[in-house]
């Protein structure tokens, strides 16, 4: 094991906010990073036998702190310095430190590993002493600052690997992939789980029955479950599509003309008995491309007819459906980032986007002739949009656009937060830590049929990748 070196460690600043770029700072240097985990305080009750003797009961542990660390810079003679700059804005930032050797020290895209820390905000801010009163006392004058840290986490190598499929029944594919576990540390080893261990990815066969097959391993072994016998999907492939909400997976399919809208509860389908139910039958829409949950609803969009696409959005407290805006172009892709954010695009280079819920307005894209193949809102302003001609990065609700990648069809993209997401197209998968400004090459294992990428909720160095059309597949990228 080579261990990481103070010496080989830079530092990268985004300052000016989400959908801007990182700033090496060559002379910049942060301190060790501290966080507080809460300490458990016992609860005692009065020992029942023995007089004067008490005995734990319970334990209580406290909240978790804010991490903290130490900028310092040197204060420039006759420029605003980047911690001065910080200062005066009075805002949170984003810092990141990157480890390399064969590498170039400026270039963010070059490391071996980096430490991510986000939510970075001043506590103190000063500066060393400003004048020397004897030839000795000659210095230079540093900058300080004391920092918060909401959260910071590590990036590391990753390696895709494409997983044997001896589960998957003959001539099937996947056609999505959701995590349904949670991080916890269990009752026993048996039940400790680091949150990226358990998955659902829903499969169809030659017969064009749907069915499931989930890991909780985290992709070492696999075990398939039946879903009702008359969840049949005879259309498109990419037409498939499935989403965690509320303890549920839902999922769509298309039969003929008609797509259906169904859900199974997570404990039945890890149970070995999914209990399917088809919620309806939707006959004006013919092909779902696209699933997504916010805060209390389901969402799905897609091809009503030859000429018109759809966004609903399903109530599951109510049970009731509603839709929204339609379009000559078929809907390819969709993003919620609340209730009443949300994205869609398609083709023609079709884009909606709404800040009530349900009120889209149209938006005039670059990129007219282009298949939106996929979303994702970071803000109700800032949208990164993949289409086959490349992907395209708005930080002004879609006023303007940059182009920050070339990208080619079928994208799919999945993040871990702000700043570290994938991208997964024919080329292979490639991954930005700056929030789509810059990607770089995981994996170069191509394939068309990509029909869904899913990045573990708990760590951003694990990812599952899966497709197929009419033979299956299912690749793992992780350290």
């Amino acid at each position: 094991m080579a261990p990481a070196l103070t010496g080989l460690g830079r530092v990268f600043i985004n300052s000016k906010g989400p959908g801007n770029k990182y700033l090496y700072h060559s002379c910049m240097k942060i301190d060790g990073i501290d966080k507080s985990l809460g300490d458990v305080t016992p609860i005692y009750c009065p020992d029942p036998i023995e007089y004067d003797k008490f005995i734990e009961v319970a334990t209580v542990k406290g909240a978790d702190g804010r991490a903290t660390s130490t900028l310092t810079a040197y204060l420039p003679i006759n420029t605003i310095s980047p911690l001065e700059e910080i200062y005066n804005q009075g805002c949170s930032f984003d810092l990141q430190v990157h480890y390399g050797t064969c590498t170039k020290p400026d270039a963010f895209n070059e490391f071996e590993s980096a430490i991510v820390l986000t939510d970075v905000r001043f506590t103190s801010y000063g500066l060393s002493t400003l004048t020397a009163r004897t030839p000795d006392e000659r210095a230079v004058v540093d900058e300080t600052a004391a920092i918060s840290i909401g959260n910071f986490y590590r990036i590391l190598p990753i390696k895709e690997t494409r997983l044997p499929v001896i589960f998957l029944p003959t001539n099937a594919y996947s056609f999505g992939i959701v995590n349904v576990s949670s991080k916890s540390c269990g009752d026993n080893c048996d039940t400790r789980s680091t949150g990226c261990d358990t998955w659902v990815t829903g499969v169809i066969n030659a017969s064009d029955t749907v069915s499931f097959v989930y890991t909780t391993d985290g992709g070492v072994t696999w075990t398939p479950v039946s879903a009702a016998a008359s969840t049949l999907h005879n259309g498109e492939v990419r037409s498939a599509n499935m989403v965690v909400h509320g303890g549920y997976i839902y999922f769509t399919t298309t039969a003929g003309t008609t797509a259906s809208f169904y859900r199974a509860s997570i404990d039945s389908i890890l149970n070995g008995a999914a209990d399917t139910v088809k919620i309806m039958p939707d006959a004006a829409t013919t092909f779902i491309y696209e699933m997504k949950a916010s805060d209390n609803y389901v969402w799905y969009a897609g091809q009503r007819a030859s000429t018109t696409s759809t966004v609903r959005a399903f109530d599951p407290s109510l049970g009731t459906f509603q839709q929204f805006t339609s379009d000559t172009q078929t809907f390819r892709a969709f993003d919620a980032l609340d209730d009443d954010h949300a994205l869609v695009g398609g083709l023609g280079g079709t884009l909606y986007y709404s800040t009530s819920y349900g009120v889209f307005t149209e938006v005039t894209t670059p990129f007219p002739t282009a298949t939106v193949t996929g979303v994702k809102m970071f803000s109700a302003n800032r949208w990164l949009v993949a289409t086959n001609n490349g992907t395209y990065l708005t930080t002004n609700a879609g006023s303007t656009f940059n182009l920050v990648s070339a990208s080619t069809y079928w994208a799919r993209l999945s993040f871990y937060d702000d700043n570290t997401g994938y991208l997964n197209s024919t080329t292979g998968t490639s991954r930005t830590l700056d929030g789509g400004n810059t990607w770089s090459k995981i994996s170069s294992l191509t394939t068309y049929s990509t029909n869904d990428l899913q990045v573990c909720e708990y760590n951003p160095n694990v990812y599952f990748v899966v497709g197929g059309d009419p033979t299956g597949f299912i690749s793992k990228g992780s350290p």
